[in-house]
């Protein structure tokens, strides 16, 4: 319902807006672009360890492309540092900013609700009190790391916090 093909365009997309904006060489914006389009194809075959499986599949299908090992190793480790909340290099901040872009976003309340949907069919955050807890807390506790995704933000954390209480309580 959240991790889908929707969501992998949009992080990708977004990403390749701040790549411009924060003026991103060619040569780190191509592994990058790769990390974004695999950072959420782990949630398909593997939704407990979504890291582990999107990086398998980074080393089997990139290689396909006429990708090297270089490629492989730099896009594995930008996912890996999403995954770890590492955000050392500019490519680290960029994907971080695009993959909770939807936090900022109008369609945010829409978006929440279905990762509730996918969350509870995996048997997490059955109760709404804890899912809103957990909710705001990611809202109130996340910053955005780049100049532009700043720029960006169209909705205050203080309206996406009473919308989910609108729409979920």
């Amino acid at each position: 319902y959240f991790h889908n093909s929707a969501l992998v365009k949009s992080i990708s997309n977004h990403v390749e807006l701040l790549a411009i904006a924060e003026k991103v060489s060619d040569e780190e914006f191509i592994n990058l672009k790769l990390a974004s389009v695999f950072l959420l194809t782990g949630y398909i075959s593997d939704y407990e360890k979504p890291m582990e499986a999107s990086l398998r599949l980074v080393e089997e299908i990139i290689p396909r492309y006429g990708f090297n090992h270089e490629n492989i190793e730099l896009t594995s480790e930008i996912i890996r540092n999403l995954f770890n909340d590492n955000q050392d290099t500019l490519s680290d901040k960029i994907l971080h900013d695009a993959r909770y872009d939807y936090l900022g976003r109008v369609d945010y309340q829409k978006l929440t609700e279905k990762l509730l949907r996918e969350r509870k069919e995996y048997g997490k955050y059955p109760d709404i009190k804890s899912w809103l807890d957990i909710q705001k807390k990611l809202l109130t506790d996340h910053e955005f790391l780049t100049g532009t995704a700043i720029l960006l933000r169209s909705v205050s954390v203080e309206e996406q916090i009473a919308g989910l209480q609108t729409n979920l309580e």
